[in-house]
């Protein structure tokens, strides 16, 4: 999982399981994480946490030396990180994910519209960019979803070598359109 934040899958659907799980995002987040799980009595022996930096990523040494086997499928959920990226930054993990992988490996991710990202989906934004601390500048990756959504997705999930099965568009059907995609690909 990539940029887990307070996510707790791996300790309810994936626990009682033989999967290997490996939550990766930033040291301090998964401190936090960590100290708080330990709080809540909650068991976390069943997973591997792996500090990454996601505007850092080039090389996934730390994912292998935790014990993750680039030969065996892999299912990444990359979830609610995007936004806080460059768009270099958002190639290049994706580029990772597909060469650290068994073929037949899977993404279940979640881009969000250029517009939504730059605070201009709908009034208040502003603030909520600044909350993301999105409002920099630099870290604000998005998707122009406005004209065909699922045809630009497409484009851009395909020039990174993955293969989009099922999408979902959030505000699709709403006055200022689709505010974000979610979707699975096949990484090929």
């Amino acid at each position: 999982m990539y940029g887990v934040g307070f996510d707790t899958r791996c300790y309810n659907i994936f626990q009682a399981s033989e999967l290997a799980c490996f939550e990766l995002d930033m040291f301090k987040v998964q401190q936090l994480k960590i100290e708080s799980l330990k709080k809540a009595g909650i068991d976390i022996s069943s997973v591997t946490f792996v500090p990454v930096d996601f505007s850092e990523l080039g090389r996934c040494e730390n994912l292998e030396e935790a014990g993750y086997d680039p030969n065996k499928k892999t299912l990444f959920l990359w979830e609610g990180v995007t936004l806080y990226l460059d768009e270099p930054s958002v190639r290049q993990t994706l580029k990772m994910m597909k060469q650290f992988s068994a073929k037949g490996s899977g993404l279940v991710c979640d881009i969000y519209a250029e517009h939504f990202v730059k605070g201009e989906y709908a009034f208040g934004m502003k603030l909520l960019q600044f909350i993301l601390g999105t409002d920099k500048g630099r870290n604000s990756f998005g998707l122009h979803l406005a004209a065909d959504a699922k045809l630009t997705l497409f484009d851009f999930m395909t020039s990174e070598g993955a293969a989009v099965q099922e999408t979902f568009l959030m505000g699709e059907n709403t006055e200022k359109g689709t505010f974000m995609a979610v979707f699975d690909a096949l990484l090929e």
